[in-house]
């Protein structure tokens, strides 16, 4: 009889641990199968103007605040807003960008579609 016993609980608790692994498989799965795509903020390409965004100018008239071309936001680099003072003339410029990711309204045109930050005076900008 012991052995009947032992035998039984054995099987008992191996069946809780499939029980258990499977329930686990099932939720973890489920739970993955849930997952949702990622929703675009804001977005520059820094020479759209006709959906609000700001084109950037070469130096010395590289603007400090910049709108985004798609969604909501701004990137200051003026001081305002927690931001750092750039001078436009010295330490910001606008160089030829990239097409890579350009999608939801964004330009593919790169003439000028990349804010740099140079050297500035004495490498100032460099940190």
């Amino acid at each position: 009889m012991k052995n009947i016993i032992g035998n039984s609980k054995f099987r008992f608790t191996k069946w809780c641990v499939g029980l258990r692994t499977s329930l686990l498989l099932a939720l973890t799965v489920g739970w993955m199968g849930v997952a949702q795509a990622q929703d675009l903020v804001a977005g520059w390409d820094f020479q759209t103007t006709t959906t609000g965004g700001t084109a950037v100018l070469a130096s010395p008239n590289t603007q400090t605040v910049f709108n985004a071309n798609v969604g909501s936001g701004t990137l200051y680099l003026n001081g305002s807003e927690g931001s750092s003072t750039w001078a436009s003339a010295t330490e910001l410029n606008a160089f030829t960008g990239t097409a890579i990711n350009a999608a939801n309204g964004l330009s593919t045109t790169t003439t000028l579609g990349a804010v740099a930050v140079v050297g500035g005076a004495g490498n100032a900008a460099n940190g």
